[in-house]
Parts: C-alpha cells; structure tokens; sequence
C-alpha cells in the first residue's frame, strides 16, 4: 500500500476543535485551591498529558485531570451545576462548548488570554478560546491515483470518475464536527445536496479514519 495525503481545500484555514474554557459558578471556582486547578479533558491522556504535565512543571499548579469524552464531560457539568469541582473543561470539538455557553457556565477570559488567539478561533464573548486545530486530508493510494487526476476540493468527489472509489468516516465525530463546517460556509442545500450526491455515487461509508487509510 502505497499512500500519500493532500489537504482538503474547503476546510483551510483548518477550524479549532480544541476549546480551552474556564467554568462559571463552580464550587471550586468559588473557594477552591489557588495552587491546583481540576481540569475535565475531552482529549486523551496520551495526546493531551504532556501538555499538562509541561503547565505544572512551569508554573507549580498542580492538576487533577478527569479524561472522559467531551459530550460525557460536558453532560456531567450540565448535571454538577455549581457544585462541581471543575475549573477548566478541555472540549475537542465545538458543540460542548457551545452547549455549556448556553447554559451560562462558562466564564468570560482574560484579555491576555484572548489577545493571543485569532478571533475567528474564539467566541464573540470571549468565554472559549480554540487550542488547537485539525486539518482534513485526502488520504489517496498512489499506485492506483494519478497526481493530476486529484480533485481540486471535495465537491469533485462526486463526479463519476470517482464512482465507487471514495471512503468517508461518516460516523466519526471529527468527520462530523467537518461537516457542520461545511454546512455553515455553504448552507444545507448544498450540504444536503453535496452528500446525497456522495452516497448516489456509491461512496463507502467507515466508522473511523484509521480503516479508510487501511482499506487505502
């Protein structure tokens, strides 16, 4: 297996899935230790804890990290209410954070904080801020792939050059956190339309990434 990636167009510049947020009204917001934090992390010890562990070894501030996923977490922080123990939720992808927004439990940033951050990489009233970024690819097998028979974006996909031969990870949720990219720059018609059009053309349909670039 021979493969190599391209960077999907549509999707530049790459959105934040990472969102770093300060909660509101917690219990330990509101007495807590001013020399460790409680962090609920949406992302995985193994990717996110050196980060973590990098922070406590600059700063001194001990952390106790709950891992779980960022829907699970942002559930159980809707349920603790106040009393929970969390000063800091960790979300990979938007939705969370926006859920939490709405319920009114995150707090606003410092200015310092936002100052570093694009402002399309945070929210309008400053209560998250984006702490990484992911970059969708076309992952294509270069043995069976000309280069010059590559799609300019991903709406080529349709086409029936590519009947049969494109795989989608449509149950991933970074696949889905893509797709609503996707629908708020070019609107549900298109979106609609465009992954009809994906499963008419008899696109294969995969839980993760990682099988297509097996099956690839």
């Amino acid at each position: 297996m021979n493969t190599r990636s391209i960077s999907s167009r549509l999707v530049r510049p790459a959105a934040a899935v990472l969102m770093l947020i300060v909660l509101t009204g917690t219990a330990a917001a509101c007495g807590g230790d001013p020399d460790s934090l409680t962090v609920y992390s949406g992302r995985s010890e193994k990717l996110i804890g050196p980060i973590f562990e990098a922070f406590t070894a600059e700063t001194g501030i001990a952390l106790d990290v709950r891992y779980g996923s960022s829907n699970d977490l942002a559930l159980l922080l809707a349920e603790e209410g106040d009393k929970s123990p969390a000063d800091v939720f960790l979300s990979r992808s938007p939705g969370p954070a926006g859920y939490l927004d709405d319920l009114g439990m995150l707090s606003e940033l410092d200015n310092d904080v936002l100052a570093r951050v694009a402002s399309g990489d945070r929210s309008p009233d400053g209560t998250w801020v984006g702490f990484a970024g992911r970059g969708r690819v076309l992952v294509y097998n270069i043995d069976e792939v000309a280069t010059g028979d590559l799609p300019d974006s991903v709406f080529d996909l349709t086409g029936p050059e590519y009947a049969g031969r494109v795989a989608v990870p449509g149950s991933n949720s970074s696949f889905q956190d893509w797709f609503t990219l996707f629908r708020l720059r070019n609107g549900d018609d298109v979106a609609i339309e465009w992954l009809d059009a994906m499963v008419t053309n008899d696109s294969r349909f995969y839980p993760k990434n990682g099988a297509i670039v097996e099956a690839v």
